[in-house]
Parts: C-alpha cells; sequence; structure tokens
C-alpha cells in the first residue's frame, strides 16, 4: 500500500513539474523567436496536457508571432524609427528606409481560433480575452477590437470580476486591471487620429458606463467623442459628473477647459486652467500647459 501512494505521489509531482517544463520552454522558445521548437513544445504539450487552460494563449503566441511579416521598403518618412536614405542634390533627404509590418490572415486565424476555444472553456481567463483583443488591434480589426471589448465589459459583470490568470490563478484587482486595460485600449483608437472610430469610442464608454456608472475614464471618453462632433452641452454633461467624482483629476479639468474655450467663454476655461495649474497632485507637463493657456489669455 505504501508503495502505492507514494508512486501515486510521484506520478503527481511529476504531472505539475511537467506543466511547469512546458511553460518554461515555450517561453525560451518564444524569446529565441524558435518558431519551429516552438510548435513541437505545444503539440506535445497540447498531447499530455490538454486541460491546461495556458496552452491557447500560448498558441496565440505561436501563431502570432509566426503571422507576422516585416518587409523593408523606402518611403517619404513619417515616423521617427525611419533611417534617412537618399538625399537629393541640396542634400536635403527626400527618401528613408523603414519597415512595414504585416500579418498573414490565415495563419493568424488558427492563433484565434484556438483563444477562442480557450475562451469558450475558460470564460474567467482575463489574459486570453486581452491577448484577443491586443491582436486584434495590431491587425486594425477595429469593430472586431471593439466587439471583443464590449463582451469584456459584459462578462465583467457577469463573474463580478472574479478574473483568472495565468496558472489559473486568481487576479488581484481584477476590476481594476481590467478597467485600466479598456482605458488603454481606448487611447490606442484615439491616437489612430481616425474620426470614423469615435463610433467606437462611444460604445465601448457607454458599454463601460453601463455597469460602472462611475467610472470617471469613461465620462470623460465619452465627452470627447462629443467634443470632436462640436456636441460641447453634451460633452460638459458628463465632464461635470466627473469632475464632482474627481474634482482633481487633471485630464477632466483640461477638457473642460478646453471646452469652455471653443465655446468662447474664456473666464470659465480660465478658472479651468487655474485649477489644473495649482494642483500639485496633477502633471507637472499639464500644469505647465495650463499656466501658458493662461498667459496667453492674460494677453487677450
Amino acid at each position: 500500500m505504501k508503495k502505492i501512494i507514494l508512486c501515486i505521489i510521484f506520478l503527481f509531482l511529476a504531472n505539475i513539474c511537467f506543466t511547469q517544463d512546458y511553460k518554461k520552454d515555450f517561453r525560451e522558445a518564444l524569446l529565441k523567436q524558435d518558431t519551429t521548437i516552438q510548435l513541437s513544445i505545444l503539440r506535445e504539450w497540447e498531447k499530455n496536457q490538454p486541460d491546461d487552460a495556458d496552452i491557447y494563449i500560448s498558441y496565440l503566441n505561436y501563431y502570432f508571432t509566426k503571422a507576422k511579416k516585416e518587409v523593408i521598403e523606402i518611403t517619404s518618412g513619417n515616423s521617427e524609427e525611419e533611417i534617412p536614405l537618399t538625399k537629393d542634390s541640396t542634400e536635403n533627404t527626400v527618401g528613408y528606409l523603414g519597415a512595414k509590418v504585416s500579418y498573414d490572415k490565415a495563419i493568424l486565424q488558427k492563433g484565434m481560433d484556438k483563444i477562442d476555444k480557450g475562451i469558450s472553456l475558460h470564460p474567467n481567463r482575463l489574459d486570453m480575452r486581452l491577448g484577443k483583443i491586443f491582436t486584434l488591434g495590431k491587425i486594425k480589426s477595429w469593430n472586431l477590437f471593439t466587439d471583443e471589448i464590449t463582451k469584456t465589459i459584459q462578462h465583467s459583470s457577469q463573474n463580478k470580476n472574479s478574473w483568472l490568470w495565468l496558472n489559473n490563478e486568481p487576479l488581484p484587482e481584477a476590476k481594476e486591471v481590467m478597467l485600466a486595460s479598456i482605458q488603454r485600449y481606448q487611447q490606442q483608437l484615439y491616437e489612430t487620429g481616425n474620426d470614423e472610430l469615435l463610433n467606437n469610442m462611444q460604445q465601448i464608454a457607454q458599454e463601460v458606463l453601463a455597469h460602472y456608472p462611475n467610472h470617471v475614464a469613461s465620462l470623460s471618453n465619452l465627452a470627447i467623442t462629443h467634443i470632436f462632433r462640436k456636441n460641447y452641452d453634451e460633452a460638459l454633461e458628463y465632464l461635470h459628473k466627473a469632475e464632482r467624482l474627481n474634482p482633481n483629476d487633471g485630464i477632466v479639468l483640461a477638457n473642460m477647459a478646453k471646452v469652455y474655450e471653443l465655446k468662447e467663454d474664456l473666464l470659465t476655461s480660465k478658472v479651468y486652467y487655474q485649477k489644473i495649474a495649482e494642483n500639485p497632485d496633477i502633471d507637472v507637463n499639464l500644469r505647465q500647459f495650463a499656466k501658458d493657456k493662461i498667459q496667453s489669455f492674460n494677453k487677450k
């Protein structure tokens, strides 16, 4: 009996080590960018540990890496990462050497299929959802990107933010992590400079507020979509609510100052810039910007 028990314990411990070795080996292969070894590890991992949830996010990493294609090309230059290459007779640079990144859709879809299966089997794994959203952002599939964010917000309400992470471990401060991630995705949409994506930003902000009505960043995001559409009064409604919730939020105060400036109410705009300039808890660069605006108003 003792031998049987010892054998069972040994097999159990060996099984744990086996799982840990797969994860470790895959991470090392990923860092080495060796896709052949990655696939070999994944296949063996899946064969021996088919119930391991971490394999799905690993498969996505593999297919994402495999699908990425980088082509060197000569451009007119619009990125700091590009290298000056050719010059004209006056020694002015007229060409730059840059890299264009694209993704093989057929290969990437295999990764999406894997992560979709993982999410369906393990719906509380936040890292799987964020990994899928990240990938959709990389390929600029903005509507699917937005849909997946919306699904994540909705599920956060269903599972009461009982999110899991790697190794199926509970994620500390899960609600804050989830909302902070979504805010970064909102910033990603904003930084495209594409006005057509204001609808996507609005959809995400409205979904967040439907479940978390006091989320200051989403109130500010929703206001921004109205500012770009010149719906200044609607923007102020959301900004005033955000200010009541957090009167020291520099972004909210700056947006309010800007809206009043656009409405040509410079007195009220100056009041908000003053609040920014005098608040030591606000970013120093934003405070300096506010001081510069106040000076420009004083000269008028």
